[in-house]
């Protein structure tokens, strides 16, 4: 199996665990709050990346020179990218968040451009614009009826899914030079500092810090924490990295919409929602768009460092 076929297997597992974890977010949050389970999400996944190293006996060498060019890439994500989203969602409708983050391919499509050259064909700009109307078109029929509209939360998610892509893209450049648990190691260390301080400065301020321990005893805390830490930050860290060493960065974030999908296949069959005609329509136009996007591909594009 060739590592182009092997990167698309890792971004199809990778939208799949993602759209499960807004169920096990949900989950969790009653336990906690979102600063909180970030930083226990973090903890969990560093100590998983210490034992994943420990087990296969391997040294990650990665040098202080390495490290300074690693670390910046996680203020972009998860740090700019997970508070963002955490204020943007406290301001906004889900459906207006969804609208914004299907715009994350076009962002990376930009920034791929200027910062390292990427080419794209026409024809996968077509299909990409295809895959974004197709999770548009789903959540603006979701809230048709909302005259709800806060621009300063619809900035904030913006800036959230452009982190992503600048993230997408700046990952792209030193793949060939960083294995992926090099890249996921640092920028989860970053991560887990960053969260962890901010969670304890938090409950330190509001005299609340017994509420960072709350849900250890909850099991369906710990499994919820275990899934969004094991699978849909280590693992995927791993998956995105190792993928956008052998495609494209804008291939790679496309693939973010069909977490959509799956999202809304979880509500259909966990939760009992009905699959409408417009969720059909979209869903069709997310998938022809992705796969045409990829069919349309040029064999012939390269990194350009």
């Amino acid at each position: 199996m060739s590592n182009e076929i092997k990167s698309y297997l890792a971004m199809l597992i990778q939208s799949v665990s993602i759209g499960f974890s807004f169920l096990f977010i949900n989950i969790a949050l009653k336990s906690t709050n979102t600063i909180n389970l970030l930083a226990h999400r973090f903890t969990v996944t560093l100590i998983c990346m210490i034992l994943f190293m420990l087990f296969k006996k391997e040294n990650l060498k990665i040098k202080m020179e390495d490290f300074k060019r690693i670390a910046p890439l996680s203020l972009a994500f998860p740090i700019i990218f997970f508070l963002n989203q955490t204020v943007g969602y406290t301001m906004v409708t889900s459906s207006q968040s969804g609208i914004i983050y299907a715009l994350t391919p076009i962002l990376t499509f930009v920034f791929a451009k200027i910062f390292i050259k990427e080419k794209n064909n026409l024809k996968q700009f077509l299909f990409m614009i295809l895959s974004i109307l197709g999770i548009a078109f789903i959540n603006l029929m979701k809230d048709s009826n909302s005259a709800d509209f806060n621009l300063l939360g619809n900035i904030i998610i913006l800036i959230s899914a452009g982190a992503f892509g600048i993230y997408n893209v700046f990952v792209r450049k030193i793949a060939s030079k960083y294995s992926p648990i090099q890249i996921a190691y640092v920028v989860n260390l970053c991560g887990f500092v960053f969260f962890n301080v901010v969670a304890v400065g938090d409950g330190m301020m509001n005299k609340n810090l017994h509420l960072f321990f709350n849900g250890f005893t909850n099991v369906e805390f710990l499994i919820s924490l275990f899934y969004l830490s094991v699978i849909t930050t280590f693992l995927t860290m791993i998956l995105v990295a190792f993928s956008l060493s052998h495609l494209e960065s804008t291939t790679v974030s496309l693939f973010q919409n069909v977490t959509t999908v799956v999202n809304i296949l979880v509500g259909v069959f966990i939760f009992g929602d009905l699959l409408t005609i417009y969720d059909h329509i979209g869903i069709i136009a997310v998938l022809i768009g992705t796969i045409g996007f990829n069919l349309a591909r040029n064999k012939g594009n390269s990194l350009k460092s």
